[in-house]
């Protein structure tokens, strides 16, 4: 029997994804060299359901390091850099400055991290950006809890919009806590730009109460809402209460509210919402849970990395499972099998360390693989296939193929990434196909007039620009004689005038 199956909208409230993501992740992998998208249980017209486990588990792989190339960030899908942006409504979660040239900021360094999960990142403009990056809302990363403050309350004002009318009793619990979260930062927050994002948020948050307080038609939290309504009431003129005033009063009836909506604090999160840095697995970032629920919690203890026997270390590098930690919760070393880091001989090479008279294109010369990566290498797309370009002549446009260096082949692999369309010829966009530019042979194209559409994406064309020379500020002459730098002309073209410096 499978788990509870949600629609988009319970789907995205219970992990903090739009519907528009989610169903991304369902037709698109998102991470290098893996082929993992979300499973969808069924669709009905125009509507996906998911199931719970399979979301839980989806996001929770997401939230593991994502692999990238050596030196690199890996990569951002322009799917969830348009999640955050839509979140913080377009606009720097922080100044509210227009947020078309804002920039997706990582909260926990993404060099540390590795982490490309929505609830990593947030939409800021460039100045603040920088400012989270060197520190300037208090400690790096996880630890500045001035933006995973903002974060947290985008995060909600967002989960409240999926859930629209359904479990009011949950919202108002998950409203009152986000009141503490917030009147806490209020309290600590140095920065004036970062207090006033928090300021603006406790105020929506406070305004959104009494709303959801009138959905509710549980008679047993009748009076305590009643109260909480007239008790956070904003006030008038000489009576008017600060946000932080107004937030006290809300923090004061969560206990009670809890206590009658038959709710209790979640045992694993204690109501903060956060386990280990990530949204509570337990209340799925709610903070409570029903009160006859008791979730075992040996699954989320912290263990001892099995691979690198707690030493965060494996094979000269941060091991691969626990991530440098030593450590990692009982629930992901349960589903990690740790046999597929054996060293197995490499399936290309056969253990020799050499291929066709060089090191090996796949262990690099090393011999072994860890048996996860020999089970990636495809052995066929070694395997030589006439060259797409030249149809395995060897010649192209009269020349050596550009694509198989004359070989008449190449590997299977190699043949399968080339686009055909980049040899297209084109006119060349320098000289408009004349040949010439400046009274000589156009120095784009060389004379030809025109190149492959390849050529032409790779070529600066605005270096050739002809522009006053810098030395001379175009006179042509400097101290008396002709200048060395443009000849006594007066003028040169863009890309050498940035190299005069080097040479003058």
């Amino acid at each position: 029997m499978g788990s509870e199956l949600l629609d988009e909208y319970e789907a995205a409230a219970m992990v903090g994804m739009s519907p528009k993501l989610l169903r991304y992740f369902s037709s698109y992998a998102v991470k290098k060299d893996d082929s993992r998208k979300l499973v969808v249980a069924k669709k009905v017209g125009d509507t996906f359901y998911f199931e719970a486990d399979e979301l839980i588990a989806y996001d929770n792989w997401l939230k593991q390091p994502w692999p990238a190339d050596k030196g690199k960030r890996p990569h951002l899908p322009k799917s969830i850099r348009s999640e955050i942006k839509q979140e913080a409504n377009l606009e720097c979660a922080l100044c509210k400055a227009s947020g078309q040239a804002g920039e997706a900021a990582h909260i926990r360094d993404v060099a540390i991290s590795k982490n490309n999960h929505p609830h990593n990142l947030i939409w800021l403009c460039a100045n603040h950006h920088t400012k989270l990056d060197n520190g300037s809302f208090g400690p790096k990363g996880a630890d500045n809890s001035d933006i995973r403050s903002v974060k947290k309350a985008l995060q909600y004002f967002s989960r409240h919009a999926w859930l629209g009318q359904a479990q009011i009793s949950r919202q108002i619990a998950a409203t009152l806590s986000l009141c503490e979260t917030i009147q806490q930062q209020l309290r600590i927050t140095q920065s004036s730009a970062a207090l006033r994002a928090i300021e603006d948020l406790g105020g929506r948050v406070l305004n959104l109460l009494p709303k959801l307080a009138s959905y509710s038609d549980v008679e047993e939290v009748s009076d305590t809402l009643q109260k909480l309504t007239k008790k956070i009431a904003p006030g008038k003129k000489a009576k008017a209460k600060t946000i932080s005033q107004r937030l006290v009063d809300a923090v004061s009836f969560e206990d009670e509210f809890l206590e009658k909506s038959g709710l209790k604090r979640c045992p694993l999160c204690e109501g903060t919402k956060a386990y280990n840095g990530d949204d509570c697995p337990v209340c799925h970032a709610d903070g409570a849970i029903d009160e006859g629920v008791y979730p075992d919690l040996v699954d989320f203890k912290l263990i001892t990395c099995q691979l690198c026997d707690g030493r965060g270390v494996h094979e000269g590098e941060d091991c691969p499972v626990c991530h440098g930690e030593g450590e990692l919760e009982r629930r992901f070393s349960d589903m990690t099998e740790f046999k597929d880091f054996d060293k197995v001989d490499c399936p290309l090479c056969k253990g020799r360390g050499s291929w066709k008279g060089d090191d090996c294109r796949e262990c690099h010369g090393e011999r072994k693989l860890p048996r996860w990566q020999a089970g990636q290498v495809d052995v066929s797309s070694y395997k030589d296939v006439k060259c797409p370009l030249c149809n395995g002549k060897g010649l192209f446009n009269g020349d050596d193929c550009p694509v198989c260096r004359g070989e008449c082949t190449l590997l299977a692999k190699d043949a399968a990434n080339v686009d055909l369309s980049d040899f297209d010829v084109c006119k060349c966009r320098l000289c408009k196909g004349s040949s010439t530019y400046n009274g000589g042979d156009c120095p784009a194209c060389g004379g030809y007039g025109e190149m492959t559409k390849a050529q032409s994406d790779a070529t600066d064309f605005a270096s050739f620009k002809v522009i006053k020379c810098p030395k001379c500020n175009g006179k042509g002459h400097l101290n008396g004689d002709d200048c060395r730098s443009c000849g006594g002309y007066g003028e040169t073209q863009r890309r050498f005038a940035d190299r005069f410096d080097d040479y003058y």
